[in-house]
């Protein structure tokens, strides 16, 4: 039968005689690794989550400067700058929506 632990080193837990089967030094080493990839899985989010800003924010400013800078050169202004922005807007969404995606698969993954 499987003992529970609690919070133990793995020198203290063989001291005090708690893992005594493989049976549970698997089920130690398991829950130390499941521990470890939960902490870089929230990194992970964090890291996502921060960066989603910053994508909705580019787009469109990237996509007002290009549009300005050709409407100078073309004689265009304002239609250029606006279509640009509305293209920053779109492909930001788009992006986005990738990471959304990818994080909802790899959570499901895991």
């Amino acid at each position: 039968m499987l003992k529970t632990y609690g919070i133990c080193l793995w020198s203290d837990c063989l001291q005090q005689e708690r893992i005594t089967s493989l049976a549970d030094q698997f089920v130690f080493f398991h829950i130390v690794e499941k521990k470890e990839e939960d902490k870089y899985w929230s990194y992970k989010q964090i890291g996502l989550l921060t960066t989603i800003p910053f994508i909705l924010a580019i787009g469109p400013i990237l996509g007002y400067f290009i549009g300005s800078w050709l409407d100078k050169k073309l004689g265009t202004e304002p239609y250029l700058m606006i279509l640009f922005i509305l293209f920053g807007f779109v492909a930001s969404a788009k992006q986005v929506y990738n990471f959304i995606v990818r994080s909802t698969k790899e959570e499901q993954k895991k």
